[in-house]
């Protein structure tokens, strides 16, 4: 087996880094300092984002990149103003996120799933019609289990995260 070495993302060339420079001069227009968010459910709190602190200046794109379930959408949310945060706080061009707002857009996650079927049901629904039971079933399973959501399996959509949707 080779091993492959590769430069270490911390390091830049110049170019990049004075790209990076010149961006990190512009005005900051959204900010989140120490922002923690959790739910509630029967049993237990989930604490979805824990002291989330970044800066974003003007136009910079940013990229939010995670696991499934690990709070990417209810960031988002926060961000939007359509959820509140437990603590710290969110600021868009220094005015503090206290709901939604007319500076702010935000596009949902669009999903056609059947409330009252579990994830394997799901998606197994449309082979299910073709080819029978048994094979949607074992097609289903080796698709959930290809993108790594086997927990969720006999979970219904009500109990997913958004991205996990």
């Amino acid at each position: 087996m080779t091993n492959i070495i590769l430069p270490s993302y911390k390091e830049q060339s110049a170019e990049v880094k004075a790209r990076f420079s010149k961006i990190k001069q512009r005005p900051v227009i959204l900010k989140a300092e120490n922002v923690t968010k959790s739910f509630q459910s029967l049993k237990t709190t989930h604490t979805v984002l824990e002291n989330v602190s970044f800066q974003t200046y003007r136009r910079e794109f940013v990229s939010i990149i995670g696991p499934s379930g690990c709070g990417k959408s209810t960031l988002v949310r926060l961000i939007a103003g359509l959820e509140p945060y437990d603590s710290g706080r969110i600021w868009v061009k220094d005015k503090p996120v206290e709901g939604p707002g007319a500076e702010r857009g935000m596009v949902f996650q669009g999903y056609t799933l059947f409330p009252w079927l579990t994830v394997l049901e799901n998606v197994m629904y449309g082979l299910r019609l073709q080819k029978g039971r048994a094979l949607a079933e074992n097609k289903a399973k080796e698709w959930i289990e290809l993108i790594g959501l086997e927990k969720f399996m006999h979970s219904y959509p009500s109990q997913l995260s958004g991205g996990t949707k």
